[in-house]
């Protein structure tokens, strides 16, 4: 009976509606490729602001802007384009959008868990450790390092070396991607 109960749990928990309603009801749960803070990669800009309200600032851009090239300064194969951002201070994350929908989301607080259970407080090594070397790209600028899993759809930074994760990224995950832009 055991093995039944394993299979069906899951099966319901990689089904890829619950994790969206898991999402939009848990504020600490990070899932890669697919959204964080109650926010689905894909809302509209218009949903986000329902559920999340007003944003403390918003930039808004008339070009492209590309995530890693134009916020971090590092080159990263593909891309996650953007000419919105949404920077709720208060809540310490930045949702960024592009067509009006969101392409990435980036967070602060580290008080948040993956799908996986692989909590942010742990730090970089213990993520690494979880998600592994497959497919990781450590892209270094001086003191700061980002931790980029592009087939996943999410990276970690490390501002100071001292394996503290300090911010997250979530955007599409590279399959994801493939058929965009």
């Amino acid at each position: 009976m055991k093995p039944v109960y394993l299979i069906f749990t899951l099966l319901i928990t990689a089904a890829p509606g619950f994790l969206s309603e898991r999402i939009r009801l848990d504020d600490s749960l990070i899932v890669p490729g697919s959204g964080a803070e109650n926010i689905i990669l894909g809302d509209t800009e218009s949903e986000v602001r329902k559920r999340k309200g007003q944003p403390e600032k918003t930039a808004l851009f008339n070009e492209d802007h590309e995530l890693f090239r134009d916020i971090f300064g590092i080159s990263s194969p593909g891309g996650v384009y953007y000419r919105k951002i949404y920077h709720y201070s208060i809540s310490g994350f930045m949702v960024f959008f592009y067509n009006d929908r969101v392409s990435a989301i980036a967070g602060l607080n580290t008080f948040r868990v993956t799908g996986d259970s692989v909590s942010l407080q742990n730090g970089v090594d213990n993520f690494v450790y979880h998600y592994g070397n497959r497919g990781l790209a450590v892209l270094k600028k001086g003191s700061h390092a980002l931790y980029l899993y592009r087939e996943q759809g999410i990276a970690v930074i490390d501002d100071s070396g001292n394996d503290s994760i300090d911010m997250y990224l979530l955007f599409p995950s590279a399959e994801a991607q493939s058929g965009e832009r």
